[in-house]
């Protein structure tokens, strides 16, 4: 299903004609060639994506296929592509004859690359692939029960979801770990401060806006003391109701519930929209995305916290976890975790901490658990196993002047 750069003009005048025949423009686009121009704004767009990852994309080679909405109507387009050893991908929605970015990668392929069927993208991080009538998870290509929908619909970053509770226990003999948080971080706002609705990603905005406006003494917002609690932090409480105004704000800059007024907020609009707001107060951003656990750890030592969005997540119950036990002995321990996930499930939040956890189960054997301490953006402090969840996204963003 791979799509030629080559524009037949034939099927330009025609899908210009059909423009002109169907009006109103529908939301959803319906051709599915690929236009030359899609495919120039397309890699446009994902050469600046490169820039703010200090990427080049000369010389790149994309391969291009059709991505279908829930309902199984085209949506857009699917692009992988190589430079030097890079390997990325780009998942684009043709609305309103726009092209809107959902999801890019620069660090691995796609879930679709290699795949066959039609490739159905109903939610954020899950990839489906339907052949001969019968749908398969694109990353494992295991059997998936999955129905249509009557309308396309999609979820990207949406907020709390139905969870179970897991239970994990660990048999060792001693323990020790290493560990690391920002100072002086504050988690309690939550998603009930703000009046829209999908917000975490406006709640993860004001967490860390709040971290960088401490860290720069107030010097970032230049807020009045009436619209800081005793602390310094950005008040939720005052009448101005300070919090919940820039989570206003975030729900527009992020561009919300994007996708007809439903959808939550895409990672990348996440990102730019808490940039966005930071650039206007005369403060300049560095990006760096799709983070592996060490590199997380590193930002966090460099004093920069990280935005991370997560279909499947394992938070623990708790809001601290279990001693280390340095000692020799017979040891057990469990910790108990709400087990999210689900296709509107997905969740943005912040990691201002870490721990890794490691365990000797014999005195040659070490089993390893890795956790980021989060601001749940619910109002309290939780901790992430970066082991057992599915990270769809991160970013750490460094704030400087």
């Amino acid at each position: 299903m791979g799509k030629s750069k080559k524009l037949c003009v034939l099927c330009s005048v025609c899908a210009v004609l059909l423009v002109f025949i169907c009006a109103p423009l529908a939301a959803f686009a319906q051709s599915k060639s690929v236009v030359n121009e899609d495919l120039r704004i397309a890699e446009n767009i994902i050469t600046q994506m490169a820039e703010t990852e200090k990427l080049s994309m000369n010389n790149a080679d994309y391969i291009v296929k059709d991505v279908y909405y829930s309902n199984e109507q085209w949506a857009g387009y699917v692009i992988d592509f190589t430079v030097d050893k890079l390997n990325g991908y780009a998942i684009f929605f043709k609305m309103e004859n726009n092209l809107t970015l959902v999801e890019v990668s620069f660090q691995r392929p796609s879930a679709y690359i290699n795949r066959e069927g039609q490739f159905i993208y109903p939610s954020l991080g899950y990839y489906y692939t339907k052949i001969d009538g019968k749908y398969y998870d694109a990353e494992t290509m295991a059997d998936v029960n999955f129905q249509p929908t009557d309308e396309p619909t999609f979820f990207a970053a949406c907020g709390k979801s139905d969870f179970d509770i897991v239970n994990k226990t660990t048999k060792y003999i001693r323990s020790y770990k290493i560990s690391n948080d920002l100072t002086d971080f504050y988690d309690y706002y939550h998603d009930g401060l703000g009046s829209g609705k999908n917000n975490c990603a406006n709640v993860a905005g004001v967490i860390a806006l709040n971290y960088w406006n401490k860290y720069f003494n107030n010097d970032l917002l230049k807020l009045s003391l009436d619209r800081l609690d005793s602390k310094g932090n950005i008040d939720w409480q005052d009448a101005n109701k300070t919090a919940g105004h820039y989570m206003s704000i975030f729900y527009d800059y992020m561009k919300t519930n994007w996708f007809l007024g439903i959808g939550g907020t895409l990672p990348n609009n996440c990102y730019n929209g808490f940039e966005r707001l930071i650039k206007e107060n005369g403060y300049k951003v560095e990006r760096k995305t799709d983070l592996t656990y060490p590199e997380m750890r590193d930002k966090i030592d460099a004093g920069i916290p990280v935005f991370i969005t997560s279909k499947d997540y394992y938070f623990t119950s708790s809001s601290t976890l279990p001693a280390v036990q340095d000692k020799e002995g017979n040891y057990d321990t469990t910790i108990t975790y709400e087990h999210h996930k689900g296709l509107s499930g997905a969740h943005t939040f912040v990691g201002y901490g870490y721990v890794t956890m490691s365990y000797y189960i014999t005195s040659g054997t070490v089993s390893i658990s890795s956790f980021l301490h989060v601001a749940d953006g619910w109002g309290a402090s939780r901790y992430f196993n970066v082991g057992l969840s599915k990270i769809t996204s991160s970013a750490a963003i460094e704030v400087y002047k």
